[in-house]
């Protein structure tokens, strides 16, 4: 389930399987068949960059401290983009399953500060990323517990049931049976164990081919039964659900028309009831306009209550025109009151307008006449002031000229100082400009002795990793060297152990033809000869061996005179590191390797010896 990320629970699994019928699966499609399908086809390849990226970043990569931090460029494009910015927020969700899923393969328990840095620039709240840590954990794909006291983020231990831990043991023994194998060759400690699984290997890939052709024939037939199998429950399913659609929409019908019977019929007592009060009302109100007693209306039958109806109506009907008639005869009295009080209010009208209009021709002549005493009194004032003011003319120009005098001087002193204040800012500015470009020299010429610097760096750094791949190439030809070294001593052994075998068997046979049998002997002939032959063999298996031994050492000490002409030291620690034979070899000298060789040689002569 661990890899089931949008398969939550049954609903949506449900869910699924009604659109899988839909679009023609055969089964409930899984993220994973899906992703396997996508590969196949090679959907990848068809994609835009940033979502193939996104693709290698989530599903293949291991990263868990990097991850939201290399994933953050291709989901700002994604949001970018006018039609897959939709899919920013399920990735988004599913960039903080992986996050959790990675550490919790590596860590024990994280911090919660170390976390929220971790996917900070996701832009997500607190709240966001606990909410879908629990979601994440109720659905079963990750074991992560909150721990809030301690402030971290703990993660469960691996279940027997979890996929980590189902093939636990499968694993073991896999890696175990290489370890073995690496140890102890099958091929070189039993051969008859070998010659079998070669002949094993061999049956096996004769029958590869018809076995193949089985399986793939089994599952043909195993996939057909499944899909008749789902064909037929499909349809069954189909058929049970046609039938109970039909019977729910048979029941819905039923219950709609019985509900709108029902429905009907409360609104046509419900009508009646209304009819039956709004003629009651208009009876009452009837009554009370002709002065009747209303106590027992509900008693009345309906000839009575259309008797008092016509009654009513007509008393109505001569007291709307009653009215009509006194409004009319009040309009006329009015009428002819109007025109009476008009014509004998005309008089009097006109004589109060002459009143008026003498009035106010006497008021106006009035104040005409202040209104030129008035102004004759001001012009009067101000030819007196006039008179007076007069006498000062004389000393107004003097007063004038002291006054622009004293004002003319602080011009001139504020003048000056803002010149002054205008030229030392211009002082400053040159300066710090100066200080600037000086500074700004100053940076760009460290800046290029960096840059020189690195440059020293990196060219340093390029001959050092030259000189690294220089010696790597060179060790390996000497393996190289080596290897094909031994490679012809073993085919030089074994071409001389099978002439050897060869040779001993000819001679054996040319003494058991020549050689007469013995009379008396308490041995038979045959046995004779077959205890020569075995004698034979022993001393030319002997010659073999000394002889395969010396031209080892000979290959031996071709290959270290190689290994020292090439030019190689190793130092102490290489020496004291060195531990296998081949090691041992590659580090030893010429002259060492020559006295070794001759010790080889002499070992073999003197086990030549005692074998003879």
């Amino acid at each position: 389930r661990s890899d089931k990320i949008f398969d939550t629970d049954d609903i949506a699994s449900a869910k699924n399987q009604r659109m899988a019928t839909l679009l023609g699966f055969h089964s409930n499609p899984t993220r994973t068949g899906l992703i396997e399908e996508l590969l196949a086809k090679k959907i990848l390849d068809l994609v835009i960059p940033s979502v193939k990226a996104l693709y290698e970043q989530l599903e293949e990569k291991f990263h868990p401290l990097d991850m939201v931090k290399e994933v953050q460029p291709t989901l700002a494009e994604l949001s970018a983009h006018e039609s897959l910015d939709i899919y920013v927020t399920p990735v988004t969700r599913l960039l903080i399953l992986r996050s959790l899923r990675q550490l919790s393969t590596v860590y024990h328990s994280v911090r919660i500060s170390h976390f929220k840095d971790l996917v900070g620039k996701l832009n997500l709240s607190d709240n966001e990323i606990e909410k879908m840590i629990v979601a994440a954990v109720k659905d079963k794909q990750v074991q992560v517990r909150v721990d809030h006291q301690s402030g971290c983020l703990r993660f469960g231990e691996a279940i027997l049931e979890s996929d980590n831990m189902r093939m636990q043991l499968t694993t073991l023994a896999t890696q175990l049976h290489k370890v073995s194998e690496i140890i102890e060759p099958p091929n070189v400690l039993n051969p008859e164990k070998t010659a079998e699984r070669a002949a094993f290997f061999s049956l096996v890939r004769d029958n590869m081919e018809r076995e193949h052709h089985l399986a793939l024939n089994r599952k043909n037939i195993i996939e057909r039964r499944k899909e008749e199998e789902e064909r037929r429950q499909q349809e069954k399913l189909k058929h049970e659900e046609r039938i109970r659609l039909e019977a729910e929409k048979e029941r819905q019908r039923q219950e709609a028309e019985r509900l709108k019977a029902d429905a009907k019929k409360r609104e046509q007592e419900k009508f009646a009831k209304m009819k039956a009060e709004m003629e009651r009302d208009n009876m009452v109100s009837m009554l009370k306009s002709i002065g009747k007693d209303v106590s027992n209306v509900d008693g009345l039958t309906e000839k009575d209550r259309d008797r008092i109806l016509d009654e009513a109506k007509e008393s109505a009907i001569k007291a709307r025109d009653d009215e009509a008639q006194q409004a009319l005869d009040k309009a006329k009295r009015i009428d002819y009151i109007t025109r009476a009080l008009r014509d004998e209010e005309i008089p009097m009208i006109q004589q109060q307008y002459q009143t008026i209009q003498s009035a106010d021709v006497e008021a106006h002549k009035l104040r005409c006449e202040e209104l030129k005493k008035k102004h004759r009194a001001d012009w009067e004032a101000d030819i007196a002031a006039k008179a007076k003011v007069s006498k000062m003319a004389g000393h107004r120009a003097t007063f004038e000229d002291e006054i622009m005098a004293e004002r003319q001087a602080a011009y001139d002193e504020e003048h000056a100082r803002l010149r002054q204040e205008a030229y030392d800012k211009k002082i400053a500015r040159a300066r710090r400009k100066k200080a600037e470009m000086e500074e700004r020299e100053q940076a760009e010429a460290e800046a290029q002795e960096e840059r020189e610097a690195a440059l020293e760096r990196e060219q340093a750094e390029a001959e050092e990793r030259e000189r690294q791949q220089q010696i790597e190439r060179q060790r390996e030809a000497e393996l190289e060297a080596e290897r094909e070294a031994e490679r012809e001593a073993e085919e030089a052994t074994q071409r001389a152990e099978a002439e050897a075998r060869d040779k001993a068997d000819a001679e054996a046979r040319e003494r058991e033809a020549a050689a007469p049998p013995q009379a008396g002997s308490g041995v038979p002939a045959q046995d004779g000869v077959t205890m020569d032959r075995l004698g034979t063999r022993a001393m030319i298996g002997s010659d073999v061996v000394a002889l395969t031994m010396v031209r080892a050492a000979g290959a031996a000490a071709a290959a270290l005179a190689a290994v020292a002409a090439s030019g190689r030291v190793t130092t102490p620690r290489a020496a004291v590191a060195t531990t296998t034979p081949r090691a041992a070899a590659a580090t030893t000298t010429p002259r060492v390797a020559m006295v070794a060789a001759a010790a080889l040689v002499v070992t073999a002569t003197a086990a030549r010896g005692g074998v003879a």
